[in-house]
């Protein structure tokens, strides 16, 4: 949560949670045979990418001032507004009895070109000046290797069933 204790401050508080959400256009689908069967991996679509961005803000004697998801991906020609939502609170009195504003919203912006779950993580900027412009976790950040590769047993020995190079790659791709 940032604050901002300046002059004609525009809100009191403000925190936003950016999400970017990878689909690789890949199902998996049950095979009509008696169990056991392995499942068909199927490429649906391509890949498709969204970034989901939350906000909240909070200002004591006028509602605060928000984003204008109009303005957020005007710089960058592979996000699309695809919508959003808002809603707020009614304004309750604190102790001192000065009405306390409440907003929160979010955004829905589609990645024409999808990026993946390794590509460069931006965070954006908080809504008043002073802060790093660039703030951002790079994408080797996201290259851990957290998942045991080992395969275990199949049910009563079950073949896994071979996948055509396409969808392999496919499934590492994000």
């Amino acid at each position: 949560m940032s604050y901002q204790n300046l002059p004609n401050a525009q809100y009191d508080g403000f925190e936003t949670v950016r999400t970017h959400v990878h689909c690789n256009g890949l199902a998996m689908m049950p095979t009509a045979a008696p169990f056991p069967a392995a499942a068909v991996a199927v490429a649906l679509h391509g890949g498709m990418d969204f970034e989901v961005i939350g906000w909240y803000a909070t200002r004591r004697g006028a509602p605060p001032y928000v984003p204008d998801p109009t303005m957020l991906a005007t710089n960058n020609p592979n996000r699309i507004f695809l919508g959003g939502g808002r809603s707020g609170s009614f304004p309750i009195s604190d102790m001192s009895g000065v009405e306390v504003y409440a907003l929160q919203g979010w955004f829905l912006f589609g990645i024409l070109a999808p990026e993946g779950l390794t590509s460069d993580f931006m965070l954006g900027n908080l809504p008043f000046p002073g802060l790093q412009t660039g703030e951002y976790v790079p994408g080797t950040y996201f290259r851990a290797n957290l998942i045991n590769t080992t395969q275990t047993q199949t049910s009563e020995g079950l073949a896994v069933p071979t996948q055509p190079t396409q969808l392999r790659m496919a499934s590492q791709q994000g």
